[in-house]
């Protein structure tokens, strides 16, 4: 029986190479990044693209609209190697290789249908292109039951699967909050709030801000990501430090309009951290009873804290409980699954 061949895009410092990565240590299935382009073989910088390392390889192309329009010329050669194996496309934006629905895909959301966000609206008809070429695959994988629904609703007949992805195995509780805010240089004096995020215009950003005016001087935001106000902010961070980020706040606060997931919950969950979340079909599918649902609004935001500081070891309790089921055992089970049922079918 001929193993699946898992395929990832070239930002490697892209959460979804992340997700490509994971999917092969947890499986022991060989992983091949696709690059754009010869140049990211020998570029050491952003993307620390090196010779093979354990299951992994890199295949170079001729650019991302050729890769993705010419695909299977261009890469004729990795096709014909791997015309024994399913592979799994980790990423809608990949080049498809060949013509075959028995193939394997994670379609990790749909923001950009939504053509009032001007972030997508000008890359709207290609990434519709680039999804069409999925519809009639049968194995998809989806990160939620809401994105299920989506893709059913978008016309996707296949067989979908939820498969929840697990918070880094570097997350955990740490009891010494005080001792964690000194060795990061954050005020222990503080009501610190945590926000993690991009600045896409649907993370909310601009009623995160307004609310921790309205808070006034006990509270400070700390901010993974772009800068927001006065924030004290962190980017580009190893596992390791944003746990310890995660452990030294008091609240995370995520009133987020849309999202396909929402790892800032599911990691927040796993370290013990209250949750402020927005009252949106995804949230309740995550959390369940484990967080403060808001309207994602100023006062929304302002009296959900509040209610979340009152609630502290209530919502720490349920979050532990609760972030179980998003474990990496069950995570490696629910693949392997779905690995061993493509491959006895190919």
């Amino acid at each position: 029986m001929s193993k699946i061949v898992i395929l990832g895009s070239g930002k490697l410092n892209s959460s979804l190479n992340g997700y490509a990565k994971e999917c092969s240590n947890i499986s022991g299935r060989s992983r091949i990044v696709l690059l754009n382009s010869k140049k990211q073989l020998t570029y050491s910088g952003k993307f620390g693209v090196r010779e093979e390392e354990g299951l992994l390889r890199f295949v170079p192309g001729d650019g991302w609209a050729l890769n993705n329009l010419l695909g299977k010329i261009i890469f004729r050669k990795l096709s014909r190697e791997l015309r024994q194996n399913p592979i799994h496309y980790t990423t809608f934006g990949l080049p498809v290789l060949r013509n075959n629905t028995g193939d394997l895909v994670t379609i990790h959301d749909l923001f950009f249908l939504n053509r009032e966000d001007e972030a997508y609206r000008k890359n709207f008809n290609v990434s519709k292109i680039l999804l069409d070429r999925f519809l009639k695959f049968e194995n998809v994988i989806s990160p939620s039951k809401y994105i299920r629904k989506s893709l059913m609703d978008y016309g996707f007949t296949g067989n979908i699967e939820v498969v929840y992805r697990p918070p880094p195995d570097t997350f955990f509780h740490i009891e010494d909050r005080n001792k964690l805010r000194e060795e990061l240089g954050l005020p222990v004096d503080k009501i610190l709030i945590l926000s993690v995020s991009s600045a896409l215009k649907r993370k909310n950003l601009s009623v995160v801000n307004e609310a921790m005016k309205k808070l006034g001087d006990k509270y400070r935001l700390v901010r993974v990501g772009p800068p927001l106000g006065n924030s004290i902010t962190y980017r580009d961070l190893s596992s390791e430090k944003l746990n310890l980020i995660y452990n030294a706040c008091d609240i995370l606060l995520f009133p987020t309009l849309n999202e396909g997931y929402g790892m800032p919950l599911i990691e927040a969950m796993a370290t013990g951290l209250p949750s402020v979340v927005s009252d949106i079909e995804v949230m309740r599918e995550i959390a369940e009873n484990s967080a403060v649902y808001i309207e994602p609004s100023v006062e929304g935001c302002h009296s959900g804290i509040l209610e979340a500081l009152e609630k502290t070891e209530v919502l720490r309790k349920a979050g532990f409980k609760r972030s179980i089921e998003f474990s990496r055992e069950k995570f490696k089970d629910n693949l392997l699954r779905i690995y061993q049922k493509v491959e006895n079918l190919y």
